[in-house]
């Protein structure tokens, strides 16, 4: 089983006071992630470095060279780390899946759907998705906070009504459900997409680990 590298924690520079801290995690991944044991042991050291930030932070979680995971393994590191999305207060942690494959997307698929979680995704080739338990308006609204990537509330809130064909109440309640789930961020002024936060961090990331 071959181990990769790992990035340290950093917080961007991303025009939010409480911007929340990336931690890019590349060690704790082997090639083939099996067996239940094997994800418990991954996440414990995941957490260890999520639990060092010191407030909220973005676990971009690469799986770019994983060929292969099995549900438990999914169960054990992606849905329980992106349950603790959930969780309000200075230690809340978002979630992005980067380098989901066609071969990995199915377990992970299955394991968050089965706890009623979702989880903000790229695709191999950078293409953004949700991935478990999602709503159609949910998705959309989504979609639409990628697509404009960070801007102001009304700005933020204009584009969803539209995108929803609804009003600004019910945009706003799409909004509020998806920071709630931990899908994109929001410091009161602004809506931010989590995969903007995550790759405000990349440039950074490269340089030092050059």
């Amino acid at each position: 089983m071959t181990r990769l590298g790992r990035s340290a924690g950093r917080r961007p520079s991303s025009g939010f006071g409480d911007a929340p801290e990336v931690v890019v995690e590349h060690a704790g991944f082997f090639s083939h992630l099996v067996t239940r044991s094997t994800g418990r042991a991954l996440r414990m050291e995941i957490e260890a470095r999520l639990a060092r930030a010191r407030g909220a932070a973005v676990a971009v979680l690469d799986l770019t060279h994983v060929v292969m995971i099995d549900y438990a393994c999914a169960d054990e590191i992606v849905a329980k780390i992106v349950e603790r999305t959930g969780q309000g207060g200075a230690r809340r942690v978002l979630a992005l899946l980067r380098g989901v494959s066609e071969h990995t997307r199915e377990p992970i698929q299955r394991a968050l759907a089965r706890r009623g979680l979702a989880a903000c995704a790229e695709g191999t080739g950078g293409r953004g998705m949700l991935l478990g338990e999602i709503r159609d308006r949910e998705n959309r609204a989504w979609e639409e906070v990628t697509r404009l990537g960070r801007a102001g509330t009304a700005r933020t809130t204009e584009a969803v009504a539209r995108r929803l064909g609804t009003g600004d109440r019910q945009a706003t309640e799409a909004l509020e459900t998806l920071t709630a789930r931990g899908l994109i961020f929001g410091d009161g002024s602004h809506y931010v997409s989590v995969a903007v936060m995550a790759r405000a961090d990349t440039s950074t990331a490269s340089a030092d680990d050059e």
